[in-house]
């Protein structure tokens, strides 16, 4: 069975990030596997601020036996929808040794802007991850599509 420890579906700002970021911490303390988890949720939530329609959507922390599962759902443009498929299928076969190298090549040569449609937080949760990153996508009549965005991380 999983325990929630966050939900929350709204509007997104740096603020609230923030709080829910110190709330995830104070209640799961101080050890590398909470710094990664608090990690993931922030660049989990600066995904839904910097690429939502309407920089709102939702993101739930949940943790089993087997560990932590952060899970972000948002409403896209549909345009979107490829550009995102090949940035977490480029990565999801990477080491973590490569992901770590490619994260700093692109930090270096300003790859994936926020102006480009971001990836590089694709990148830094798949280093955090310990399993590839899931997606999925439903195509909505308005022309809009819901993009939800899975990840794991092991340990308790």
């Amino acid at each position: 069975m999983r325990q929630t420890l966050l939900y929350y579906n709204g509007a997104f700002t740096q603020d609230l990030v923030v709080t829910f970021s110190e709330v995830l911490s104070q209640k799961l303390g101080n050890s590398k596997l909470v710094y990664s988890l608090v990690d993931i949720f922030i660049e989990m939530s600066q995904n839904l601020m910097h690429y939502s329609k309407d920089k709102s959507g939702s993101i739930v922390v949940t943790k089993g036996e087997d560990g932590y599962l952060i899970e972000s759902c948002n409403t896209i443009n549909s345009t979107q929808k490829e550009r995102i498929i090949s940035r977490i299928d480029a990565i999801k076969p990477m080491s973590r040794d490569e992901l770590k190298l490619y994260y700093k090549e692109c930090r270096k040569y300003g790859k994936f802007t926020h102006l480009q449609g971001g990836g590089l937080g694709f990148v830094q949760i798949q280093r955090h991850a310990s399993a590839p990153l899931e997606y999925s996508f439903e195509d909505l009549s308005s022309g809009e599509t819901i993009f939800k965005l899975t990840t794991t991380l092991q340990g308790a």
